[in-house]
């Protein structure tokens, strides 16, 4: 009965995830602040234009591979570029993932109630993991690619599969880098498993990872690793100072009883298995949480980065409660259903209103109505939907700062240069402390942005919002601007 009820809260998990994702994937503006610069990127690709470009006030790229920019590219071809193109992507790899999931499950488990409990769990973890799987940004291709080349690995047979395995991780690591620390757990258990034939999918990762980065080089004639390797590694080499965090406000106080099972279960499962299924708890757990840890203890980095580690875990939960079932009936079960208690959550949090709508649609009007140019640094993609020229973004803008090179200095001095002439008639800030160069001798704040303060707090993600504007000191810019002359009918 308590598997039964498990199963149902599952469910209940997966519906709650669609209803949320299909709730907000029509929201125009952003739900977390990088997902308009994801939409740049993509009508780059659309446009035909390089993504990996010499920095520039009007464009620099983040320092992220480019594989979800591709398929989202794809889709856009057909639906349009926006960011529900992008979100209806993200949402379409979540819920293959979830299939991943059941079918990893009942492979392991060998009951496809444990698999459908397994993928609920997860989906349930949406809250406590950042509600990030059906936003505009990458993870969830990431995830799919990554746990895909597990399954292959972990359950078929034949050097094909192992040649897709390496495949498949090859083209996570284009999709975020953090896929090449994820990798090898999954390349040691192929060599476990499968002898030396699995050395197979180690060379087919490392062949199409080798001619994906040289035809990346080519076509960026050379940008590509200078942003994904270069700036990346220089901005990204701080510590935050409470590493082991992770381990207790992350996984212990978001996760408890899963976490606890989870770890448990990497640590006994040889006593109940063949030494190359444990192996494979093992490895690949323990794998997967150092490549979790390693990438959730840097500065920035939000609670997305804990999914993998989550699923896991989630998997490791569930396999142990049935071995606690057969020593004391009913109380694995009773754990898994209390756990999934612990993951509920309130969808409203997650799902624009009617508040949020009005006012992101009142700031794009207002920006529409300035006559020259609009410097929105934090949500460029909004410049795009007022019909204005859309400019560089904080977020790729503060990595390449932080790298401290010749490239940096020279953007600095752009953008200093811009503000110095004045060239834009409206800067809207998120925070008074700006990005690059002081505002003080060329532009006044005058007041915030919208009557409500916080009315458009991010509702993904650091929860900031824009608060302030910015005019230029020297020459008369009216605010707020004047309606647009309307169309003769």
């Amino acid at each position: 009965m308590l598997w039964i009820t498990a199963a149902a809260a599952a469910i209940g998990f997966g519906t709650l995830y669609l209803y949320v994702a299909c709730s907000r994937i029509g929201f125009p503006f952003d739900l977390e602040w990088g997902e308009g610069l994801f939409v740049d990127h993509v009508a780059r690709v659309v446009r035909g234009q390089s993504i990996y470009v010499e920095p520039s006030i009007n464009f620099v790229p983040l320092v992220y591979t480019p594989g979800y920019y591709y398929l989202a590219a794809g889709a856009a071809l057909v639906f349009g570029v926006g960011i529900a193109t992008l979100r209806a992507v993200s949402i379409g790899c979540s819920l293959a993932l979830f299939g991943l999931l059941i079918a990893f499950g009942r492979r392991e488990c060998g009951r496809t109630i444990d698999a459908v409990v397994l993928a609920g769990v997860v989906a349930g973890c949406y809250a406590i993991s950042g509600a990030w799987l059906d936003i505009a940004r990458v993870d969830a291709l990431l995830l799919l690619l990554v746990f895909g080349a597990a399954f292959l690995v972990r359950h078929r047979e034949g050097t094909a599969s192992l040649i897709a395995a390496g495949a498949l991780l090859a083209a996570a690591a284009l999709t975020k880098q953090v896929a090449l620390t994820l990798a090898p757990p999954v390349l040691l258990y192929a060599v476990i498993r499968h002898g030396r034939r699995g050395l197979v999918a180690s060379a087919s990762w490392a062949g199409a990872l080798a001619v994906g980065i040289a035809l990346l080089q080519r076509e960026s004639h050379g940008w590509f690793l200078y942003y994904t390797f270069t700036v990346l590694s220089k901005a990204q080499t701080a510590w935050t100072e409470r590493p082991m965090a992770f381990w207790t406000s992350d996984l212990f106080g978001r996760f408890p009883i899963g976490t606890a099972m989870g770890l448990a279960w990497s640590a006994i499962a040889w006593r109940f298995s063949a030494w190359r299924d444990w192996t494979f708890h093992v490895v690949f757990t323990w794998g997967v949480l150092m490549s979790t840890w390693e990438a959730r203890i840097h500065p920035g980095a939000w609670f997305n980065t804990l999914i993998p580690a989550l699923i896991v875990l989630a998997l490791g939960m569930v396999r142990l409660a049935r071995v606690v079932d057969l020593q004391v009936p009913g109380l694995g079960g009773g754990l898994v259903v209390a756990q999934l208690a612990l993951l509920v959550y309130n969808p409203s949090s997650f799902i624009p209103g009617p508040t949020q709508w009005k006012a992101a649609a009142d700031v794009v009007d207002l920006m529409r109505r300035v006559p020259g140019d609009v410097l929105f640094a934090d949500h460029a993609w909004w410049s795009t939907l007022a019909g204005k020229r859309s400019h560089v973004h904080e977020m790729p803008m503060r990595d390449l700062f932080a790298a401290h090179d010749a490239w940096g200095d020279r953007l600095r001095d752009q953008v200093r240069r811009a503000i110095e002439a004045q060239q834009f008639d409206l800067i809207i800030q998120d925070s008074p402390d700006w990005f690059a160069v002081p505002l003080g001798s060329h532009y006044q704040p005058f007041g915030q942005l919208l009557p409500v303060r916080t009315a458009l707090r991010q509702q993904v993600g650091n929860p900031i919002y824009p608060a302030t504007v910015y005019l230029p000191r020297r020459r008369s810019v009216q605010w707020p601007p004047a309606p647009l002359a309307q169309e003769p009918h």
